[in-house]
């Protein structure tokens, strides 16, 4: 009886801490060698079960220490219930030998070791809450049938509770308690459903260790977009037979992550699709793409025009004052032209960004504009996304400075009509016409073969859309062919055409610069010409060496009638 009480943890007379008393005459050294052994299962049963009696002190995370709890108790009943059939055949027989309890105990040897590993590697990391379950799952990767089946069962009812949290999340935008993988940001206070999405985050030290980072952000996206379903009163996902399916494979003796992941994305189509119909009605997204080309690519063309006139200080470095002036002088461009109250106007706002790194000098490398989105119109459209668009509306807008100076500076020489002015001045007119050809022609290529007919390519795609995530790729796909045919995605190109625009800025402020124009000597004029001859050269024959598609048609629009190459070549 004193050897199954030890069984059971329990002391006596006998055992003692853990081992037979020494010095008992009647209980041989082998005798007490394996006396000692079945104490050794003894206390490692005394320290499970006070796990699994126990209870927590604290107020929160102990929903699934306290299912963990119930599941190593309940694993310990087939050992009692052999200890116990023990002692009832040891009454009814008391010669029956000590090798038959050795026997009858040896899969316990296995079992407890391994309920005590769990423990001590939840104990070590300090693990709470849902990431319980990860040491129970790695642990019932075991070959022993009776450790596998019982850190199965176990684990089968942590998983229950598991999926009890991830259900109410996924179709409710519910989190139950503190112990879930998915929480709110400390600190943050609810005032509308957009910053309800952005408060909610994956609590990494709570994500069960074998619950992929894919799939526990696929349960976040949809339990965001349910609330965001909610906040427009649109459709959403229901829990019906997805609920149960979801349900039955957390349930399942053995989780099966392949089916729970095609389970968990196709709820995450269904609801981006649902998302989708929030954006089109509620946030009209072909409405918001407009208005990206009307400012980001300069579509309201008679804007930046008035802006290059309101804004010379764009060539300048930039100051303290750059972002307010700048501002201002955007604010008049558009009272010029009478858009000022316009929705797209009111959304769009320049800013200066001193971490810019763009190739573009002066004030203009550093602007930016910054539009406000209608929500959820985010889910679609982040900050690198505005990123590329800034990208290229400061390359558009220094093509535009560049070929509105080469104008005005013909204006300027073409101001006196007299015979020595004209022979003096007729340099200049050629340099600028040769740099004004090249310019105009660039500006077609970009207005006509990249940015209206790429914008018309997007829209027609728009109309077939309706989930979420083939819009963000759809239009992810748009800028990178922006990026390509204007030359911003393809640094040297874009460095020769940079090179050329600045070249014609400084023959302008050339021009510009003496009281009469047809001051400017050769000497002056001669450096810069010859800067221009090179850059085109070299863009040339770069452009003819570029194995790109689209470049073909770029190379015919500055290449008009032969004019360009043959006349580079003939100075080769």
């Amino acid at each position: 009886g004193e050897l199954c009480a030890a069984l059971l943890g329990i002391e006596g007379d006998i055992f003692r801490d853990g081992h037979v008393v020494p010095g008992l005459p009647f209980i041989s050294a082998s005798e007490a060698e394996r006396l000692n052994r079945l104490c050794e299962l003894g206390r490692m049963y005394g320290a499970l079960e006070a796990f699994g009696l126990g209870q927590d002190s604290q107020q929160g995370n102990v929903v699934y220490r306290t299912c963990l709890r119930q599941g190593v108790y309940n694993a310990l009943e087939h050992y009692r219930q052999t200890v116990l059939a023990f002692e009832q055949r040891a009454m009814a027989a008391p010669a029956t030998p000590l090798a038959t309890l050795l026997c009858e105990m040896e899969p316990f040897y296995l079992l407890l070791p391994a309920l005590v590993a769990v423990l001590d590697e939840i104990e070590t990391r300090k693990l709470v809450g849902a990431a319980l379950l990860g040491p129970v799952a790695a642990h019932a990767r075991n070959g022993a049938p009776l450790v596998r089946d019982t850190l199965a069962r176990i684990l089968q009812a942590l998983h229950r509770l598991f999926s009890q949290h991830v259900l109410a999340f996924l179709f409710y935008g519910l989190t139950p308690c503190d112990e879930f993988m998915i929480q709110h940001m400390p600190g943050t206070a609810e005032t509308s459903f957009e910053q309800t999405w952005h408060t909610y985050h994956i609590v990494e030290h709570l994500r069960p260790s074998h619950i992929d980072p894919a799939l526990a952000n696929q349960i976040l996206f949809i339990g965001k977009a349910t609330l965001v379903c909610q906040g427009f009163q649109a459709e959403g996902v229901r829990a019906g037979a997805d609920a149960e399916a979801i349900a039955a494979a957390f349930a399942a003796a053995e989780l099966d992550h392949a089916l729970l992941s095609r389970l968990v994305s196709g709820l995450r189509a269904t609801v981006a699709k649902n998302i989708m119909q929030v954006v089109h009605v509620h946030a009209d997204v072909i409405a918001a793409i407009k208005q990206f080309k009307d400012y980001y690519l300069l579509g309201i063309g008679e804007l930046f025009l008035a802006l290059l006139d309101q804004a010379p200080f764009l060539t300048g470095p930039p100051s303290l004052t750059s972002a307010h002036d700048i501002h201002m002088a955007f604010t008049r461009a558009a009272s010029l032209i009478h858009i000022e109250h316009t929705d797209g106007f009111r959304r769009f706002r320049p800013t200066i960004d001193a971490a810019a790194t763009s190739t573009v000098p002066g004030v203009l490398g550093a602007m930016s504009l910054t539009f406000a989105l209608r929500w959820p119109l985010q889910l679609a459209f982040n900050d690198h996304t505005f990123s590329r668009y800034n990208e290229i509306f400061r390359f558009l807008l220094y093509a535009k400075q560049a070929q509105v100076a080469l104008h005005d500076c013909w204006l300027l020489l073409n101001r006196r009509k007299d015979i020595g002015t004209v022979r003096a001045v007729r340099p200049l007119l050629s340099l600028r016409t040769r740099m004004a050809f090249f310019l105009d022609h660039f500006q077609n290529y970009l207005q006509a073969d990249v940015l209206e007919a790429e914008h018309e390519r997007l829209l027609a795609r728009l109309s077939s859309i309706a989930d979420i995530d083939v819009l963000r790729q759809v239009h992810d796909e748009y800028l990178t062919a922006l990026e390509l045919k204007t030359l911003v995605g393809l640094p040297k190109l874009r460095a020769l055409v940079e090179t050329i625009l600045r070249v014609c800025l400084r023959f302008c402020e050339t021009v510009r610069r003496p009281a009469r124009p047809e001051h400017v000597g050769p000497d002056m004029l001669a450096p810069i010409q010859r800067e221009f001859d090179a850059a085109a050269r070299f863009l040339f024959q770069s452009l003819t060496e570029v194995r790109h598609r689209h470049l073909g048609q770029l190379l015919l629009r500055v290449d008009f009638n032969g004019f360009f190459s043959r006349s580079l070549l003939e100075q080769i």
